[in-house]
């Protein structure tokens, strides 16, 4: 028996949970799907602390959202959650830290209070059927249905990847390094000079053969609570090029830094991320695209879904991370044609796989960015069924 809906939002990620919960409070009947048993997406499993995207990048911090309506809801939720934790600046941008668990409680209270929202946990899509321009079906491991509109919010873009002709995908020699991060504990003498001295030393075992060259790029911050710290870890992308499990290699890494670092002598693995998560996925081939020039350029448009000022963040596979800036106080907008599909008529798409090149995709894809993508996405869906 197929499931039928106004709107279909797949994924309950950062973009999905605004679509789902924008698209039944303006009246669609909308059913979200995802994968996991429970909302956040990488945004809970990744191990991230900060809310990058959500304020423009000045000389001094401005506590003024770029986007408002559902992100500030999730911003004013994670406030409640925890009233100590405060923006601050992180290098040259302004970021908001949060506990995932907080987060997962955030989008799991929106998403209980909308009448019109149906949610369906473990529940990944298999496969879709377009006849006539339009998306007729989606089957999932558990059911089909049949919507009138699709928004795809699944940062690996599987409804678009379910097509050629609905995306575009960079070779895998040009895409961005995937992370694993690592939550340690049992550290001493933990300050800021910790994370120079970590990165130094993994990248002189690298040089002397000791340690794989894709975890030359690894990142220290120190934690929260006494004794923790955060490892940050990159790996080739998908599909990958190494036969070393990721834990084993994570290992490694804590076995050097214990042998090096006086620092580490008693350090332990208290969680990690459940898997190696890409920066970079299927794009989807949209009315319009937005570019690298775009973003730095601060360029403004007639139909803006949502405003970013997130830097161009590309870790690149030989030089790591690079940074290309805004100028201070500006932004840009995203144009609502980047979410809507151009080979099909009832398909948007909204965070990590909206019609953006991959460059411009550097700055798009934080979490502060999706989220108003996806409120955006989760409108214009209602307003086309």
């Amino acid at each position: 028996m197929n499931l039928r809906c106004d709107v279909l939002v797949v994924g309950a990620g950062t973009a999905g949970v605004p679509a789902a919960v924008a698209a039944a409070r303006a009246g669609a009947d909308t059913l979200l799907v995802e994968k996991s048993p429970f909302p956040g997406g990488t945004g809970v499993t990744g191990l991230h602390r900060f809310i990058c995207g959500l304020y423009l990048n000045g000389p001094v911090f401005s506590p003024e959202l770029l986007n408002e309506g559902l992100v500030r809801e999730v911003c004013e939720g994670l406030n409640r959650a925890e009233p100590g934790l405060r923006p601050f600046r992180l290098g040259k941008v302004d970021v908001l830290p949060y506990r995932p668990a907080a987060l997962q409680s955030v989008f799991t209270n929106l998403l209980g209070r909308e009448p019109k929202l149906r949610v369906m946990f473990e529940t990944s899509v298999t496969g879709i059927a377009i006849e006539a321009g339009r998306i007729v079906k989606v089957v999932t491991n558990t059911t089909s249905v049949v919507p009138e509109v699709v928004v795809d919010c699944s940062g690996e873009g599987v409804v678009i990847a379910s097509s050629p002709a609905l995306h575009e995908v960079a070779p895998v020699s040009e895409r961005q390094l995937a992370g694993l991060t690592l939550r340690l504990s049992g550290l001493s003498g933990v300050d800021e000079v910790l994370s120079i001295k970590v990165p130094y030393v993994v990248r002189q075992a690298v040089d002397a053969g000791e340690l794989p060259a894709h975890l030359k790029f690894t990142t220290f911050l120190p934690g929260d609570a006494p004794g923790e710290g955060w490892c940050k870890l990159s790996f080739p992308p998908a599909p990958r090029q190494t036969d070393v499990p990721a834990n084993e290699e994570a290992l490694r890494v804590l076995r050097c830094l214990k042998d090096k670092l006086v620092e580490f002598r008693n350090a332990s693995v208290q969680e990690t991320s459940p898997e190696i998560l890409d920066r970079e996925g299927p794009r989807l081939k949209g009315r319009y695209t937005l570019t690298e020039q775009d973003v730095l350029d601060a360029r403004k448009f007639p139909e803006a879904a949502a405003r970013g000022a997130w830097p161009i963040e590309i870790w690149d596979q030989e030089r790591g991370p690079t940074y290309r800036y805004l100028e201070p106080g500006a932004y840009y907008e995203i144009p609502l044609p980047c979410l809507r599909a151009q080979a099909v008529d009832n398909l948007l798409c909204a965070g990590r796989c909206i019609s953006a090149t991959r460059e411009a995709m550097g700055s798009v894809r934080v979490m502060g960015t999706c989220m108003a993508t996806g409120e955006a996405a989760g409108r214009e869906a209602a307003g086309l069924n």
